[in-house]
C-alpha cells in the first residue's frame, strides 16, 4: 500500500486423448481439448451440463483469492481436473506441508467454491485429527466410515477427500500401550490403494470403491525440517575426517534445494506408515508468508469484508504492517487480520452503523490498534 490511508472496496471420456497422436499435435491447444470435453458432455451427459474448468482457468480464479504459492494451486487446479474430467478418473494421492497461515486449506476451500455448482459437494476437507480408528467407540468418536457416509463418498461419484491435519495423526497417540494414531493409519491403506473397501459394522456398514477418490493430505508437520537436518548433521559427522587434517569451525555450504524437500523416507522417519507414505506421487511445500505477502493478504481480506458489510473500509499501512506482523509471529495468518479487521469494525458500526465507510488507523499516542470513523 502506497498511501497513508487506503481505502479497500471492496462416449466415456477416458485416458485416451482426444486427438489423434499419429498427427502433428503442435496446434492442439487448451481451447480445443475444452471443446471436445465440452461436446463430449453434452453427448453423454457426465457429471452434468458444464465442463469442468480447464486447468488453466482454474488457477487463475484461485489466483484472485490466493496470493503467491503457485506450486500449490497448479498442483490444486491438476487435481480438481484428474478428478472430475475423466472416466474413470485420474486419482493422486497428494500431500500439502506448510506452516499454520500458509493457506493450505484455504486452497481447497477456494477450490471448492470455484468448481460448478453440483461438484462442490464433491470435494470434502475433513480434520483428520478428530477421527478415531474404526471400531472404537469413545464419546463423540468420529470415523472414516462416517465421513463416507455423511459425504456420500460412496455414491458412485468422484470426489477430492482433503484429510486435513494429517500430521497429527502421525505422531504416537498412547493409550493403555495402544497407538490408537497407529491403528487409525492402518484403517486407511486400503482407501490409499484405490481398493473396494468396507468400512464400520452391522448396520453401518458402507461400501466404497476407493479409485473414484483423489486423497489429499495437509499438515504442518512440526519439525521435520529439524529432524530431517539432524540426520543430515549426524550422517556428516561419521563422514568426519579423524587427524591433524581436520578443519574445525569450517562454514556449511550452501545446501542445494533439491535437498531442503521433503521426501517420503521423511515423512516415514516422522511417523506416517510406510504404506501411505509410499503412495504419495506429490509432496507441495508451501512457502510461509512474508510480511509483504501477509500485508497483501490483509487487503484482499479488507476488501471482502467491504462487500460483506456494504461499506468502504480503509487501513492505513502502519495499522496494517502491524496486524501482518503480528499475524506471522502468531502463526495465525489471515485468521488474525480477518479478526482484528471485523471487531474493530464492529466496534465503529456499534457507535454509527449507517457511516458510508470507515478507517482503521492506530492511536499516535499510544501506539495501540484503534478505529476511527471514516468521514462520509
Amino acid at each position: 500500500m502506497n498511501d497513508e490511508n487506503t481505502t479497500t472496496t471492496a462416449g466415456d471420456v477416458n485416458d485416451t486423448p482426444p486427438w489423434n497422436e499419429d498427427e502433428d499435435n503442435e496446434d492442439y491447444y487448451a481451447e480445443d481439448l475444452y471443446e471436445e470435453q465440452e461436446k463430449l458432455f453434452e453427448e453423454d451427459g457426465i457429471y452434468g451440463e458444464e465442463p469442468d474448468p480447464m486447468p488453466q482457468e482454474l488457477y487463475q480464479r484461485l489466483s484472485k483469492n490466493i496470493i503467491g504459492q503457485d506450486e500449490a494451486k497448479k498442483v490444486v487446479s491438476m487435481a480438481v481436473f484428474n478428478t472430475f474430467a475423466w472416466t474413470p478418473p485420474r486419482r493422486q494421492v497428494v500431500l500439502f506441508v506448510g506452516k499454520t497461515g500458509s493457506g493450505k486449506t484455504e486452497l481447497w476451500r477456494q477450490a471448492k467454491n470455484l468448481i460448478y455448482q453440483g461438484k462442490s459437494n464433491r470435494v470434502v476437507i475433513t480434520d483428520a485429527s478428530t477421527m478415531a480408528p474404526e471400531g472404537w467407540c469413545g464419546s463423540n468418536a468420529y470415523h472414516i466410515s462416517d465421513v463416507i457416509r455423511d459425504n456420500h463418498l460412496a455414491d458412485g461419484n468422484p470426489h477430492i477427500l482433503v484429510l486435513d491435519e494429517f500430521d497429527k495423526c502421525c505422531q504416537p497417540a498412547m493409550s493403555s500401550s495402544t497407538d490408537y494414531n497407529k491403528l487409525f493409519q492402518d484403517g486407511l491403506l486400503k482407501l490409499f490403494d484405490g481398493d473396494i473397501v468396507t468400512y464400520g459394522s452391522d448396520d453401518k456398514k458402507v461400501t466404497l470403491d476407493a479409485s473414484m477418490i483423489t486423497i489429499v493430505l495437509c499438515g504442518a508437520f512440526s519439525g521435520i525440517y529439524e529432524l530431517k537436518d539432524a540426520l543430515k548433521e549426524a550422517e556428516s559427522e561419521t563422514k568426519r575426517p579423524i587427524g591433524f587434517m581436520t578443519t574445525q569451525n569450517e562454514p556449511d555450504e550452501a545446501k542445494p534445494e533439491t535437498e531442503k524437500r521433503i521426501e517420503i523416507s521423511d515423512l516415514i522417519r516422522y511417523g506416517m506408515r510406510s504404506e501411505i507414505a509410499g503412495r504419495i506421487s506429490k509432496i507441495v511445500e508451501l512457502q510461509p508468508p512474508t510480511i509483504e505477502t501477509m500485508e497483501r493478504i490483509g487487503v484482499q481480506v479488507a476488501r471482502k469484508l467491504s462487500q460483506d458489510y456494504y461499506v468502504d473500509i480503509a487501513v492505513t499501512d502502519g495499522l496494517m504492517h502491524d496486524m501482518a506482523q503480528k499475524a506471522l509471529d502468531s502463526g495465525l495468518g489471515a485468521r488474525y487480520i480477518r479478526g482484528q479487521i471485523q471487531a474493530r469494525l464492529d466496534d465503529l458500526m456499534f457507535n454509527d452503523p449507517y457511516a458510508h465507510g470507515y478507517t482503521l488507523q492506530k492511536d499516535p499516542e499510544t501506539e495501540k490498534d484503534k478505529g476511527c470513523d471514516m468521514q462520509p
